[in-house]
């Protein structure tokens, strides 16, 4: 969105319901911590994830990614529908909101500064192409 963005090294941010999933060393731990969070937590984490996949997610980076992608979603979908099926009924809440996730999206897009591959860059990825490119690809 072009706007300025700060390096501060000495802050610290907490989070104060997350499953901390960069701290753990594989999915048994995850799992293991993730009945820790509330119900409540578990329920909206699901729906809000994908929904703002939906709004932010940079296609072209979003293809390079899917092969990581893929596997965690079906590993999670799997576990909600025998380990927690009560987090489907936000499934078919997140789908009422899709409409409105689409029309932030729009607006987004429609605003942004910086091209997919120098998304991808700052996010820690490499991206295919020149980096130095700002043009919207």
């Amino acid at each position: 969105m072009g706007w300025k963005c700060y390096y501060y090294p000495d802050a610290v941010a907490y989070h104060g319901r997350g499953t901390g999933v960069l701290k753990r060393a594989n999915h048994l731990e995850v799992l293991k911590h993730r009945q820790k969070v509330s119900v409540l937590a578990r329920k909206h984490s699901y729906k809000n994830q994908r929904l703002m996949q939906l709004k932010n997610e940079l296609w072209p980076s979003f293809l390079l990614d899917l092969p990581w992608i893929l596997p965690k979603e079906i590993l999670a979908l799997g576990y909600i529908l025998f380990r927690e099926p009560y987090v489907l009924k936000y499934v078919f809440i997140m789908i009422t909101k899709i409409p409105n996730a689409i029309r932030k999206r729009r607006f987004l897009m429609k605003h942004r500064k910086i091209s997919w591959k120098k998304m991808h860059y700052f996010l820690g990825r490499k991206a295919l192409g020149d980096k130095k490119s700002d043009k919207k690809s």
